[in-house]
């Protein structure tokens, strides 16, 4: 089944500091954003997608009647949902999870938004938080929105439900309003070995795989943003933005995925016996202190390496040609 139960890059991944570059080659222009100071700073691919669908929004607007967008959160997390709870585009929100620990988690972000909205202040957009899977043909049956947001969505089919990525856009577009925007965030894949000093991004990547195929659990496989661009041409959407954003990782940022790696650990140890399970936790470790050190002689602690991507493509109104 397509679950989305949220990849682990929405918002671990997602964390990590983000600079920004020109749109892609033979992809429609975009003008380059600046560097992100890392998490503290706002999203870039979140405000890139903001204003692109703050424009659209306007040209959907009728009358004297404020731009509001119904938008679609189909593979939710905290990062996402925080995202549509602060834009000013947004009329109503749907977030589908696949996950009971995702849903509770996004619906503790938005009780928490609306206990932190200050006195007199605009309401939170309404919406809710839907616990289903895409494979599930009642999942929002019958329902349309003017913008459905796939982030890092892709990436986490293959370790839910693989072999089904290729019909995952299809889907989608059930859902998706004429003249609405499908919104792709993504992560280009990270080579299996990449030269110093970024081989260390590599080695924390296979490690973690690598762990949670010995748990018995599928690791998330990542597309790159060549095949997104064609799938969504073929499912005859106009490819309207295209844009790159140079990631720089911390040291947080890169223990983070060793930490997802340990938490595996005890599955491990009941599947393999405690002697492997020792030995993995210790290549961890090593790995780890690898890791420090290597970004230690980075300037800023910070290592540039990998791109996420952003697509924003539309639903013409008639269809445009694939």
């Amino acid at each position: 089944m397509l679950s989305p139960a949220g990849s682990p890059h929405a918002d671990a991944h997602a964390d990590a500091a983000r600079g920004a570059g020109a749109g892609a080659p033979a992809a429609p222009p975009a003008a380059p954003d600046g560097a992100s100071g890392g998490a503290e700073e706002p999203d870039v691919i979140f405000r890139a997608a903001g204003t692109f669908l703050a424009e659209s929004a306007g040209a959907l607007a009728r009358g004297s009647e404020p731009p509001r967008l119904r938008v679609l959160d189909a593979g939710t997390g905290r990062s996402s949902v925080s995202w549509l709870l602060r834009s000013p585009f947004v009329g109503s929100w749907a977030a589908v999870t696949a996950s009971g620990v995702m849903e509770r988690e996004v619906a503790g972000v938005v009780a928490a938004a609306e206990g932190a909205r200050a006195a007199g202040a605009p309401p939170l957009p309404p919406g809710r938080v839907v616990r289903a899977s895409w494979d599930e043909p009642d999942c929002l049956r019958g329902e349309a929105f003017d913008a459905v947001v796939a982030d890092y969505l892709l990436g986490a089919v293959d370790g839910f439900t693989p072999y089904r990525q290729d019909v995952l856009f299809e889907r989608l577009l059930q859902h998706l309003a004429p003249n609405g925007t499908l919104v792709v965030v993504g992560l280009e894949p990270i080579p299996n070995d990449a030269p110093p000093p970024a081989d260390v991004v590599s080695k924390c990547a296979r490690l973690r795989d690598a762990v949670f195929l010995h748990a018995g659990q599928r690791p998330y496989r990542e597309y790159p943003l060549q095949w997104v661009t064609r799938a969504l041409r073929r499912a005859g959407m106009r490819v309207a933005l295209v844009r790159r954003f140079p990631i720089l990782y911390s040291v947080q940022d890169l223990v983070k995925e060793l930490n997802t790696a340990r938490s595996r650990l005890p599955a491990v140890r009941e599947r393999s016996g405690a002697r492997f399970a020792d030995a993995l936790a210790e290549h961890i470790d090593a790995v780890e202190a690898t890791t420090r050190a290597r970004l230690a002689e980075q300037p800023g602690g910070k290592l540039g390496f990998g791109e996420d991507y952003l697509v924003c493509a539309v639903r013409d109104s008639p269809p445009c040609q694939p």
